[in-house]
């Protein structure tokens, strides 16, 4: 049986759906927090438990009959995270779960500035050292999130960042899902980790060139101090938890560190991930922000 912790999120609902086309719903174990959410997959005959990262007790019963668990890292906090990723690592040992395929990071290093990456970081280490097989699938950043890293820009006209030079390999959700299911379908993937990313690195000087591409409104690139990022995300309200949990990401992109380019979506699906370009142009075609003189 395949397990899916934290399935209702984005990326576990976009996988869910790849998995039914070779598995019967009854192959299928949904952990989630509130089941609830989870309603459609139940009314197909997917198994839906409840359990929080938190609640050791109640994943030990989750994952009961599990032979491939798919580890959808968890939100909050450092140490909150670090927490919930280890007692999901315990309570899979403890239940017999044969194989664990974690959804890492990029740059899971504990030297990264990013507060994501030394989470992941440390995960990924304890999975390592549980003794049951493993494999690691390195998640690249986000590329669907369009609107949301461009909101201020399209508002203002003005794109700044304190990424300086360096880029990121965007990737979306949906070739995320195909890399993960392909893992899930297989085998031989014990004891490898996998780094999937985009066809290549986008700067976010050339984000808002793609921006006024697309949209037709001329979005200048202006590059700010990290000073002068944290003064500006504050100033717009954001609690500390966001404020730091973004200038730590855009400090380990200044560094290169979300700059790699592999072909390991290619590698493990036989198709080549989308284009960051395409998905700019289909979000925000999604949104209706495209303007009639935009190409």
């Amino acid at each position: 049986m395949i397990t899916i912790s934290a399935a209702t999120g984005q990326l576990g609902q976009a996988i869910i759906p790849l998995l039914l086309q070779h598995v019967e719903p009854s192959g299928l174990n949904l952990v989630v927090r509130t089941p609830a959410k989870a309603e459609a997959f139940a009314q197909q005959g997917i198994r839906i438990q409840q359990a929080d990262y938190a609640d050791f007790d109640a994943l030990l019963k989750g994952f009961q009959g599990t032979d491939k668990l798919l580890l959808i890292s968890a939100f909050g906090t450092v140490p909150e995270r670090i927490q919930q990723h280890r007692n999901a690592i315990d309570a899979a040992k403890q239940a017999g779960v044969k194989h664990i395929i974690y959804t890492s990071f990029i740059d899971a290093d504990p030297a990264s500035p990013s507060e994501i990456a030394v989470v992941h970081a440390d995960t990924e280490q304890y999975l390592k050292a549980s003794g049951m097989a493993w494999t690691i699938l390195r998640n690249g950043v986000y590329a669907d999130d369009v609107l949301r890293n461009a909101a201020q820009a399209l508002q203002t006209g003005v794109l700044a960042s304190a990424t300086k030079d360096a880029g990121t390999s965007f990737i979306t959700r949906n070739d995320l899902a195909r890399a993960t299911a392909s893992v899930l379908l297989g085998q031989g993937y014990e004891g490898k980790i996998y780094i999937l990313t985009g066809p290549a690195v986008i700067t976010q000087e050339r984000f808002a060139q793609l921006l006024s591409e697309v949209t037709g409104k001329p979005i200048q690139y202006v590059p700010i101090s990290f000073e002068q990022l944290v003064a500006g995300l504050k100033q717009a309200g954001l609690p500390e938890l966001i404020v730091t949990m973004l200038v730590s990401s855009q400090k380990a992109t200044a560094q290169g560190r979300t700059s790699q380019v592999t072909n390991d979506v290619l590698n493990l699906t036989g198709q080549a991930p989308e284009p960051y370009a395409l998905v700019v142009r289909r979000e925000l075609a999604n949104a209706q922000i495209l303007t009639s003189n935009a190409s």
